[in-house]
């Protein structure tokens, strides 16, 4: 989860980038004559040999040992006024079979390789094998982390519950804007579509071994309106007692926030969010429009993507905001998703 302070913002506004108008899907070269952003295609896992040494890779012990907040035996029940701030989801239907934890390793600055996780949602579409999630859940921003390479061993784990997925999928390849991923601008342009690999032992696609997907909606206007937000957090922004260390709060269960989405205060832009509790461990998690709480299915219009306080400090309070993917681009992130047969 990025989380904004004044140095990122300082260096934003000097590299703010124009609107990219709609236009047919078209892969070009970096070396981009107009300087406009463009579609980035990057291959990830494309054998099954690699596939199997993802899958190799994600130990028990390995995945216990992602970072989160202590888990407690006493945690306190979220008071009912409480929940729309964040609380373990507790809805049925179609929710814990299409979103899911995404793990990965990032290179960090600070210690180097390290295991991490973000969250991930399976959207309608041709190929029913694409995800939407948040960019820097597979790729950090340049601005972030001073280097370009892209995170690996992601794995997605749909219905994920108490280290238990029901099923697993590894990322065949990827779609990010070129302004993510080579130009350091920043909260903008954080939200990237996938391609998951078929299931290894049926050899179906996702969307046929889980059975649903969440819809997808693309307009002009970022999301406003009462939203869903769920996620897989790994710590909660306040230490409440009914928060801290509770399952849905150190990545174990899926967490939910709800509320009337509002524009990122500090300056106008295609995040809005609302007053949520989640933190690490949640990015990449769907804005949920129209959700139908008993059915468990809605209308994916943003991703998690940053947590910042709603006004000046000390008056604020702290939002999760949602990078839109109600946008022209990401329509175009999605086609050429979408587009991919396996």
């Amino acid at each position: 989860m990025l989380q904004y302070n004044n140095m990122h913002w300082v260096v934003l506004l000097g590299n703010l980038l124009a609107t990219v108008s709609a236009r047919p899907f078209e892969f070009v070269s970096r070396d981009n004559p107009q300087n406009e952003s463009y579609v980035v295609e990057k291959f990830l896992v494309t054998t099954k040999d690699a596939a199997q040494a993802v899958r190799g890779y994600w130990t028990p012990e390995r995945l216990a040992s992602i970072d989160h907040d202590p888990i407690s035996t006493n945690t306190t029940p979220v008071p009912a006024n409480e929940e729309y701030r964040g609380a373990e989801f507790n809805g049925q239907g179609d929710i814990p079979h299409t979103v899911g934890r995404l793990l990965y390793t990032e290179l960090t600055e600070e210690s180097g390789w390290r295991d991490s996780s973000c969250t991930a949602t399976l959207v309608q579409s041709d190929n029913k094998a694409t995800i939407v999630t948040a960019a820097h859940c597979l790729k950090p921003n340049v601005m972030t982390q001073n280097h370009t390479e892209w995170n690996e061993n992601i794995l997605f784990l749909p219905g994920f519950r108490d280290n238990l997925p029901q099923v697993n999928f590894t990322i065949n390849r990827a779609y990010l804007v070129s302004s993510w991923v080579y130009e350091g601008i920043t909260y903008f342009n954080d939200r990237a579509f996938a391609v998951l690999n078929s299931d290894l032992a049926s050899g179906k696609a996702a969307g046929l071994v889980i059975g649903a997907a969440q819809d997808i909606q693309f307009g002009t206007e970022p999301p406003y309106g009462t939203l869903y937000n769920l996620g897989y957090p790994r710590y909660s922004s306040d230490k409440e007692e009914f928060r801290y260390g509770s399952p849905a709060f150190t990545g174990h269960r899926l967490a939910a926030c709800y509320g009337e989405a509002e524009d990122w205060w500090r300056f106008p832009s295609d995040l809005a969010g609302f007053p949520c509790q989640m933190s690490g461990g949640s990015s990449g998690g769907p804005h949920l429009a129209n959700f139908n709480m008993e059915r468990g299915v809605g209308t994916v219009v943003a991703v998690n993507s940053i947590l910042d306080q709603n006004a000046p400090p000390p008056a604020g309070i702290v939002y999760e905001y949602g990078m839109s993917v109600t946008t022209s681009f990401s329509k175009l992130l999605y086609e050429a998703a979408q587009g991919v047969k396996l």
